[in-house]
Formats: structure tokens, C-alpha cells, sequence
């Protein structure tokens, strides 16, 4: 399992993993079409948002993948920083469930990550 730090490059195989997710954890129907604001509005925080999304690859297949949003608040004692990130976007794809995907794939890069960035607090 080889892990890829995606780019403006990826957007359409983020694009299309997100909408394949966003159908399965809400049982939509493949013929369902996606709200055009909820479609645009997730391309384009991909491109511009401030946030970090790796693939978990196996060859040229795309496993799974897994995000990190960013966001700061007023910094606290126990966070002095104030730098916060939101796990999201975490799925694997069927066919490649119950071998470690998440855990060898994500979890190692995304706290990489979060200690280059120095995010303290990070949820789900």
C-alpha cells in the first residue's frame, strides 16, 4: 500500500471517491444526481481549502482516502496554538476492506501532518 498526498492534479479522482462515499453513507441510488452547490462547493474546497487529503494506493487503484481540514481558534492553555484539524472524508473502498487500509495508509501521514503544521487538537 503505497500513500499519495493528492494535489490540484487528483481532482477528478477526488472528486468522483467523495461523490462514491457521499452515495454509500447516505444510500443514495446510483441515478441520484448530487446537489450542483454541494458538487461545486467540494471541488472547489479540494482546490482551494485549507486542508490535507492522502489516497492509500494499491498500483494505480485508489483504496481509499482520508482528509484533514484545518482550523484555528482563539489559542487556550491546553491548545496554545489554536491550530485544530477535523478528520474527515475517511473511506475505503469495498473491495479493499478489512486489510489495514486506514491504518497503514492514513493514520502515519496524517499525524505527519498535523505535527508540520503543529496542530494540537485534532476530532472526528
Amino acid at each position: 500500500m503505497e500513500i499519495k498526498k493528492t494535489s490540484a492534479d487528483d481532482i477528478e479522482a477526488l472528486m468522483q471517491i467523495r461523490l462514491e462515499m457521499l452515495r454509500i453513507v447516505n444510500g443514495m441510488d446510483e441515478s441520484a444526481a448530487f446537489d450542483k452547490t454541494l458538487v461545486e462547493c467540494s471541488r472547489e474546497y479540494f482546490l482551494k481549502g485549507d486542508q490535507t487529503t492522502v489516497f492509500a494506493m494499491e498500483g494505480d487503484k485508489i483504496a481509499g482516502c482520508a482528509s484533514l481540514s484545518y482550523i484555528s481558534v482563539m489559542p487556550t492553555f491546553d491548545h496554545p496554538t489554536g491550530k485544530r484539524a477535523h478528520l474527515m472524508n475517511v473511506y475505503t473502498r469495498t473491495e479493499f476492506r478489512r486489510r489495514g487500509v486506514a491504518e497503514q495508509g492514513h493514520n502515519a501521514p496524517l499525524a505527519r501532518q498535523l505535527r508540520e503544521r503543529s496542530v494540537l487538537h485534532a476530532f472526528c
